[in-house]
């Protein structure tokens, strides 16, 4: 018999602190986005472990760079209420990552008026996340 640990769940009642770690990522192939859980411990210790993770093939047609990072976007909120329900963990804090300035940009902007599906997209992940939830990772 194949055992894996998880060591998230093992060592959750130690723990001090613990955080959800979100990347998004697109390109004109592929869209995806994956959770990592980072776990604090009282001796200073550190764990992070994978928890989830998802790819989906991009659509041929009609769709620009930008609209499949925003997609992306909206994945990595989604993974998020995925993740804490199924787990049942509450992080502490929840840290998104995107290498597109673009949707930065939809996301912190509160006065320009978007296309209905940039606009219905940005309305999703503010209604589960927070602008200053979101960070930009240089690719």
């Amino acid at each position: 018999m194949l055992k894996i640990h998880r060591s998230y769940t093992s060592q959750l009642l130690e723990r001090t602190k613990t955080s959800f770690h979100i990347l998004s990522d697109a390109s004109e192939k592929a869209i995806g986005a994956v959770v990592y859980l980072k776990t604090y411990f009282s001796d200073n210790k550190v764990n992070i472990g994978f928890l989830f993770g998802k790819a989906k093939l991009a659509p041929l047609k009609g769709h620009s760079l930008p609209r499949l990072e925003l997609c992306t976007a909206v994945m990595a909120v989604e993974f998020h209420g995925t993740v804490q329900e199924s787990l049942d963990i509450r992080p502490d804090s929840v840290n998104y990552y995107t290498d597109s300035q673009v949707v930065l940009g939809y996301i912190n902007n509160t006065t320009r008026r978007f296309y209905t599906f940039f606009s219905n997209r940005v309305d999703q992940i503010r209604s589960l996340s927070t602008p200053s939830d979101w960070s930009y990772v240089n690719t």
